[in-house]
């Protein structure tokens, strides 16, 4: 896996088989990677797609195929709209 040092972008689409476990080794080993595509990786759960985010990963994936706990953005992004749309409320 030395090769992989400079992968910036790794696409997983339809990857059945790849597991969150998995996918967080080869983050790890892929110390350059900034994205990982994820559509209709049915094993990848919502751990392994926080623990991408929190190193800093940008988790792309299909809206139509996306599993339901994954949301759009980050966290963070997510609770920053429930704050205004509490600010707008009358």
């Amino acid at each position: 896996m030395h090769g992989l040092k400079h992968l910036e972008i790794l696409d997983l689409e339809f990857c059945q088989e790849i597991t969150g476990e998995g996918l967080l080794g080869l983050a790890h080993t892929c110390k350059s990677l900034k994205r990982i595509v994820i559509s209709q990786c049915k094993s990848i759960d919502e751990e392994a797609v926080k623990a991408l985010r929190a190193k800093g990963l940008e988790v792309k994936f299909d809206e139509w195929t996306r599993p339901p706990f994954i949301h759009i953005g980050n966290d963070e992004d997510d609770e920053d709209e429930e704050d205004e749309e509490d600010e707008e409320a009358p």
